[in-house]
């Protein structure tokens, strides 16, 4: 493979499909390059998506104007998420700040008389505002604290609907569906179901075409789930999601303008076969009829000959802490970065896999915490969290990996917020003045707490600011 590339096909018919054939179509339409966006699979799209902060760099990239996107997917923002164990929650924001050298948990973790995961929330706005169901955008110069960045909850079909339009828009070219494609790997050839044969430089695969030989299992959560969507009537604060035990499962509960979604993950199949009875039992409706079952894990090698894996081809991890669409943007941001463009493509496909694969794991330690028990560290546990978890319970130590999809301050506010507890105050932060500290805090979470009481209800936000169809604008 060398030059420019001249034509690009994009096989899937699903988020990772539209997304990555209107990125794409975005990103090199300056070179000349056509993209064939080719229909492939029928995985249902999951009710709701939620984003990370970093994801709005992917929509900065392809041009979406967060007015016309939330508008559309009638999308709400997402500051964090709770951990019903605890009652704690890890928000995307800052907590505190530092005193000096000394990282603010550790300070805390040094001097405050009250170390439970809600005294540590009650120093960020991001979760006082969350757990309040308030919003207002951030503003620079606030007090320590006080700065965040928010994710969003989107309506899945919306917003493949909203990325099929813009990848239409960018000039991506659709063919007829994928009637199979067993020689694009070798040849970078797929035969579609009108006998034609699609030929392309490189091969970005959303589906899978062909089972993966080297799926690694993640390690630190199931071997296999099985997901189990769910749908309740109630009106509940917007903002925050809500990680919770179910019955033997894990459930996310994720707030919409009308509505709740449930995302109910079972680690076995005698727990999915009782999927439906429990949502049922706690007030949801099922939205489809059986769960969508995966071994959550990854490819061994996502760019393999002309095809590149990207999404659930490359990648799978329970829909906690929104890991959907951040897998999806580590393949696209670093396929941009990569893309050949004048010699062989054999190092940047060695490179490709070394840092996706580093990414993926990094993400999966994080989404792990939500099927673990705080303190207990199984023999099987991956030794990257080993690590992370072994250096944060000496003495709230944070260990960062290459390809971190999380800040370390949302390491230690998770760790905190599912119940991790620090053994030994750092040496550092014990040697700060006690009264000086406590006396901060104190300051901090009361000036906090007043800026939370002025900021509005999220949805009175969402009208005000024209970002919600008008049929869901509420009160």
């Amino acid at each position: 493979m060398t030059g420019v590339l001249k034509r690009v096909a994009v096989v899937g018919s699903g988020v990772a499909g539209a997304l990555s054939a209107a990125y794409l179509s975005r990103l090199l339409k300056r070179l000349g390059t056509e993209i064939v966006w080719v229909p492939a699979g029928d995985a249902p799209v999951p009710p709701v998506l939620a984003s990370l902060p970093s994801f709005e760099a992917v929509h900065q990239v392809l041009g979406f104007d967060l007015r016309d996107l939330m508008r559309a997917t009638d999308a709400t923002f997402r500051l964090g998420t709770e951990y019903s164990v605890s009652g704690g929650i890890h928000a995307y924001g800052d907590t505190g700040a530092a005193f000096g050298n000394v990282p603010f948990h550790l300070a805390w973790r040094a001097h405050s008389e009250d170390t439970s995961p809600g005294a540590y929330g009650a120093c960020s706005l991001a979760v006082l505002a969350a757990r309040a169901g308030r919003f207002a955008p951030p503003l620079d110069g606030g007090p320590p604290g006080s700065v965040f960045s928010p994710g969003l909850h989107l309506d899945g079909p919306a917003y493949l609907s909203f990325l099929e339009r813009a990848a239409r828009h960018y000039g991506a070219i659709a063919s007829a569906p994928l009637a199979y494609g067993q020689t694009a790997a070798e040849s970078g050839t797929l035969v579609l179901s009108d006998g034609s044969v699609l030929s392309a430089d490189l091969v970005v695969d959303t589906v899978g075409i062909s089972p993966s030989a080297d799926w690694m299992p993640a390690g630190g959560v199931p071997d296999a789930v099985q997901v189990l969507w769910g749908k309740s009537e109630e009106r509940r604060p917007l903002g925050l999601a809500r990680l919770r035990g179910v019955a033997g499962n894990v459930a996310v509960d994720m707030p919409m303008n009308a509505d709740v979604h449930r995302a109910l993950i079972a680690g076995s199949e005698a727990a999915a076969h009782r999927a439906t009875s429990v949502l049922r039992r706690e007030g949801f409706s099922p939205v489809s009829a059986s769960p969508q079952a995966f071994g959550p894990g990854w490819c061994g090698a996502p760019w393999t000959g002309g095809v590149v894996r990207i999404g659930d081809a490359a990648c799978r991890l329970p829909p906690v802490e929104a890991p959907e669409l951040r897998i999806i943007q580590i393949g696209l941001e670093t396929l941009a970065m990569l893309l050949p463009g004048g010699g062989p493509a054999e190092p940047e496909r060695a490179e490709y896999n070394r840092m996706t694969l580093e990414s993926w794991r990094s993400l999966a330690d994080f989404v792990s915490l939500a099927f673990m028990s705080p303190g207990e560290l199984p023999e099987t546990l991956p030794e990257t969290l080993r690590l992370r978890l072994e250096n944060f319970i000496s003495r709230g130590r944070t260990i960062l990996m290459d390809g971190e999809s999380f800040t370390r301050e949302s390491w230690v506010a998770a760790l905190i917020a599912a119940g991790w507890r620090m053994e030994r105050a750092d040496a550092h932060a014990a040697a700060l003045p006690q009264e000086r500290v406590r006396s901060s805090l104190a300051g901090i979470a009361g000036t906090l707490a007043a800026s939370c009481e002025t900021l509005p209800d999220q949805r009175t936000f969402l009208r005000r600011a024209g970002l919600v169809p008008a049929m869901t604008g509420g009160a």
